[in-house]
């Protein structure tokens, strides 16, 4: 019981060592579809804060080879939007990589789940 009650007493002095997390979106390419001649993303805000509008870079294999940063919407948390990329070429095939907040500008509660990866059809 002594143990417990010690145990108890501490949970303050834990609570007041946690430190304080400002609000953050974490940004995450929920689906990515490679079809006829267009690249579908979409990205959600599964953050507690809004994400500014930012960059999404897109790299479509060989044999059309195309790395670019393209807009990237600004999303509320919870928040899904898609963003739509014309090729101008098949995608049967490709390897296509995306990015979500490609240029790494905006800050994240998680920065690891920004890169999805699918294959063209």
């Amino acid at each position: 019981m002594k143990s417990r009650l010690a145990f108890l007493a501490a949970l303050p002095l834990l609570a007041a060592a946690a430190p304080n997390r400002p609000p953050l979106p974490d940004l995450v390419p929920m689906a990515l579809v490679g079809s006829g001649q267009q690249v579908t993303i979409r990205i959600g805000n599964r953050g507690t804060a809004p994400a500014p509008a930012g960059f999404v870079s897109v790299v479509v294999g060989a044999p059309i080879n195309i790395v670019h940063n393209y807009a990237e919407p600004a999303l509320a948390p919870g928040e899904i939007k898609s963003v739509i990329i014309p090729v101008g070429k098949p995608l049967a095939g490709v390897t296509i990589t995306v990015r979500v907040d490609g240029t790494g500008a905006i800050p994240e509660s998680n920065e690891q789940n920004n890169i999805k990866q699918a294959t063209g059809n």
